[in-house]
């Protein structure tokens, strides 16, 4: 995904199949470790709404990690439902507040 800080990867897993809790940013050719997860995970997915990211899903039972920035520091909370099995890259989409409004 892409926020102003650049292209960050969240989490994942090692060489070794052993799930990660790193979140990194890419930005004009410089690698930066940002924080880290909550808890550590894998197949998952992560979507921007505002000025928050939701991570969300992944391998075993996985909170909600929901990451803001307040000036110059990040805010970090864990958030439910508690997800079980939620993983294969959940696919998030945006979609407008009025979408499941009856006419």
């Amino acid at each position: 995904m892409t926020t102003e800080q650049g292209a960050l990867i969240i989490g994942g897993t090692s060489n070794n199949d052993i799930a990660l809790n790193t979140v990194a940013s890419y930005n004009n050719s410089t690698w930066t470790k940002l924080d880290d997860l909550q808890t550590a995970r894998y197949a998952h997915r992560a979507i921007v709404n505002g000025d928050k990211v939701y991570v969300i899903g992944g391998i075993g039972k996985q909170y909600v990690d929901i990451w803001s920035l307040d000036g110059e520091s990040k805010n970090i909370k864990l958030a439910e439902p508690i997800l079980d099995g939620y993983n294969a890259f959940p696919e998030l989409l945006l979609v407008d507040t009025s979408f499941c409004v009856n006419p």
